[in-house]
């Protein structure tokens, strides 16, 4: 799809809904996975390629104008219109650890990137390619999965660190104890690939929510991954 000056050149798209702008990503990611696997070797890697740009990128990075307006008049979430901004990798790192704990717990997997890999390991699993696919890649059905979403982490840790930003040397893992700012938390789980943390009583939380509210102007008790990893946010034993 080309673009000048900002504007979309695809005749096509200028008579799309705002609706069907906003959904394009799911039509334009199934129809790569089907080109992918119309092929007479179609390889693994293919498909996490696939799932990391259509499925991910192009759903909560989009960079056409056209989709960015449609889908911010219908409130639908926009991570980053920023291909370049190392948080927005930071976050879909942190998404895609959710889903690994999602998957090792058996149980229902969920957050905006969920959909897309599961949809991209449907499609591979019930092609009639694929054990050709698997044996090329070296891989059991029981473990091409974990496989695909730990390719997809390092994707996105290369991204990270293409874009300028830090890749975290250790992720922080639900359980872990904290300080934010002063305040006791517990990181519960990651929604969306921001931290939720628990407090231990009323005041603590309201003062989080606060705390929160300074940062992404909501109130709230999840926590962006960037500040994880700054001064503030400090582990403990």
């Amino acid at each position: 799809m080309n673009y000048e000056q900002g504007e979309v050149t695809n005749h096509h798209e200028a008579v799309l809904s705002d609706k069907e702008l906003a959904i394009q990503w799911q039509t334009e990611y199934g129809a790569e996975l089907e080109l992918i696997l119309e092929k007479d070797e179609p390889e693994f890697e293919e498909i996490v390629q696939a799932i990391f740009e259509k499925g991910i990128l192009d759903h909560l990075a989009p960079v056409n104008p056209a989709v960015i307006e449609a889908r911010t008049r219908l409130n639908r979430n926009i991570w980053s219109t920023n291909r370049q901004d190392p948080n927005l990798y930071l976050r879909t790192l942190y998404s895609l650890e959710q889903v690994k704990t999602d998957i090792k717990k058996v149980q229902t997997l969920a957050g905006a990137n969920a959909s897309a890999v599961m949809q991209g390991f449907a499609s591979l699993m019930m092609s009639d390619k694929k054990n050709n696919i698997l044996q090329r890649a070296g891989l059991k059905d029981s473990e091409a999965l974990d496989v695909l979403v730990e390719r997809l982490a390092q994707l996105t840790k290369e991204a990270i660190a293409e874009n300028g930003g830090q890749v975290p040397e250790q992720i922080i893992l639900p359980g872990t104890k904290a300080e934010f700012c002063g305040i006791p938390v517990t990181v519960v789980r990651y929604v969306d690939g921001w931290a939720s943390l628990k407090t231990g009583d009323e005041n603590s939380y309201m003062a989080l929510g606060h705390k929160i509210k300074e940062l992404t102007g909501e109130m709230g008790a999840c926590l962006p991954p960037q500040y994880l990893y700054s001064k503030d946010f400090k582990t403990v034993e």
